[in-house]
């Protein structure tokens, strides 16, 4: 999500629901992190904002918890603050967002992003797209083992042999081929269904014969009283 598309900050939600803030963070050449949330919809202070260290904030720049323009009634400015370390940047999120709004940190859900020059963004969003297309063919390749082990397991192989032809430990196979208990399940359903299929053919044969009988029967039927039919 790009910072344009972020909404404002509201204060104004249902109690106990999450606050959900985008804070974004970068680190400065002096090696202080200095973090950002784009929106906040907080009223006009009616007494000078502190930061976490009892420095007074101005409302016509960035301090350590508030900067945006003066304002007679509410209105959306960004919040700025900063942090000595990057694991710190989230507690301090919490403590500008809750005091600009007056919600409680606890209910503060902050979801941190993190500034970088163009290069390593896009190498990092590469990195991610390859570790997600190899989980998914990690997934699907298990899944293809699971189906062989379980295929030989039925056909009677035991799990060293099964092993021996994967080229996968015993153990391994144990934990892909379904166990005994799941494998007379299976056969239990197999055979129901091999029943159900049975009974249903039976009936369709039978349906059909009836049907060829009433067909015979309504031919004879129409040859006794056809006068055409009768022997001179």
């Amino acid at each position: 999500m790009s910072e344009d598309e972020l909404r404002p900050v509201d204060a104004s939600r249902k109690p106990g629901e999450p606050v959900i803030v985008e804070v974004w963070a970068g680190r400065l050449m002096s090696g202080t992190w200095m973090f950002r949330v784009p929106g906040v919809l907080v009223p006009r202070p009616e007494e000078p904002l502190t930061d976490s260290e009892g420095v007074i904030c101005e409302l016509d720049g960035p301090c350590g918890s508030w900067a945006g323009p003066s304002a007679a009634d509410d209105h959306s400015v960004p919040a700025w603050g900063f942090a000595r370390k990057a694991v710190a940047i989230e507690s301090e999120a919490r403590y500008v967002v809750g005091t600009l709004t007056g919600v409680s940190e606890d209910e503060i859900d902050i979801r941190l992003q993190f500034d970088l020059p163009d290069r390593m963004a896009e190498a990092l969003q590469a990195a991610a797209a390859r570790e997600r297309q190899g989980r998914e063919l990690l997934a699907e390749s298990a899944r293809i083992r699971r189906e062989c082990a379980g295929e030989m397991y039925r056909d009677g192989l035991t799990h060293a042999e099964i092993g021996l032809v994967m080229g996968i430990s015993p153990q391994r196979v144990q934990q892909l081929s379904p166990s005994k208990r799941a494998l007379a399940e299976e056969q239990t359903r197999e055979r129901t269904r091999l029943e159900r299929v049975r009974v249903d053919a039976a009936r369709r044969n039978w349906a059909a014969s009836r049907k060829g009988v009433r067909s015979d029967d309504a031919e004879l039927g129409r040859g006794a009283f056809d006068p055409s039919a009768r022997d001179c």
